[in-house]
């Protein structure tokens, strides 16, 4: 599954 940078971003939020 490719993630765009919208998705990495929703990502990194969640780890935070």
């Amino acid at each position: 599954m490719k993630c765009t940078r919208i998705c990495a971003e929703k990502a990194w939020k969640t780890i935070w």
